[in-house]
């Protein structure tokens, strides 16, 4: 049984390894996209038994900006066990191998995770820190407010809506232009689109006749209703769901987003204006 960074001949196996275990959440077309474009194999790591890689999972290098100072964070992603490999203790294995990877090698405070089962994360000192709200609204809430014009996509302008609703909270990812030329890839490749005002900005796609927000920056809520009504007027949804932080005062599911595991001896402190939307 051996720990290692991934070697460029590693590549074909954990593409494998993520079909196998990702289709599921993801589309074959975004799982592409990641690893021609943003897989990163100086921070991903296996777990080889009889030379045979088994489990794998990436520490992923982002900055937040936490009391006012950017901190070097690691995002852990692509958690996967092939099938025939599960419950034996490999993930164990390996996770612990990278905390303590990453707090003798990249001087970190803090790991940052997402995850489909929080129980698994929690024996390894991962705690609750980020939450959103899933709110539920309908046409009617439209009543009264305005039509706009949408402006075209444009990374500026979707930055400086960002840095503005950002400048209050904690905790939140430090984004630049080339972050939002590639989110709008991604969203693509995922058959989602992006919605700009001068306003606000928002994620968006039409299941089932209703519109799903995934994300949204905003100057004030009801630039956002503007937005959805502008939307509604062309597509005729029924209902509208969106993924707001917990700063939001409307009424929602709270839903646990991320969990922080601290490395040293800093530590994080769970506040409410904690604000993260980041996926990978």
């Amino acid at each position: 049984m051996k720990c290692r960074l991934a070697k460029k001949s590693d590549l074909l196996v954990l593409k494998e390894l993520w079909y196998e275990c990702f289709l599921e959440h993801d589309s074959k077309a975004s799982i592409d996209y990641y690893f021609d474009n943003a897989f990163v194999l100086d921070t991903t790591f296996v777990l080889e038994v009889d030379n045979e890689i088994v489990t794998s999972l990436q520490l992923n290098q982002h900055d937040i900006v936490y009391n006012n100072k950017i901190e070097s964070v690691s995002f852990v992603v692509g958690v996967a066990t092939f099938n025939k490999h599960r419950k034996k203790g490999y993930m164990k294995v390996l996770l612990n191998y990278v905390i303590e990877y990453a707090r003798k090698n990249y001087q970190q405070n803090y790991m940052i995770l997402q995850a489909y089962d929080w129980n698994i994360y929690r024996p390894f000192n991962f705690k609750e820190a980020y939450y959103k709200k899933s709110v539920e609204l309908s046409i009617a809430d439209l009543s009264g407010i305005n039509l706009i014009e949408l402006i075209d996509y444009s990374s500026l302008s979707m930055l400086s809506i960002y840095q503005k609703y950002t400048e209050n909270l904690n905790g939140y990812k430090k984004r630049d232009e080339v972050y939002f030329n590639e989110m709008k890839k991604m969203l693509e490749i995922d058959e989602m689109k992006i919605a700009l005002s001068n306003e606000a900005y928002l994620y968006y796609q039409v299941e089932d006749n209703t519109l799903m927000i995934s994300e949204c920056a905003y100057n004030s809520w009801e630039s956002v209703l503007q937005i959805i009504k502008t939307l509604n007027e062309k597509m005729q949804f029924e209902k509208v769901n969106v993924m707001v932080d917990t700063n939001n005062n409307l009424e929602g599911r709270k839903e646990l987003f991320m969990m922080i595991r601290e490395l040293n001896d800093k530590k994080f402190k769970i506040d409410e204006k904690l604000y993260i939307s980041e996926f990978i």
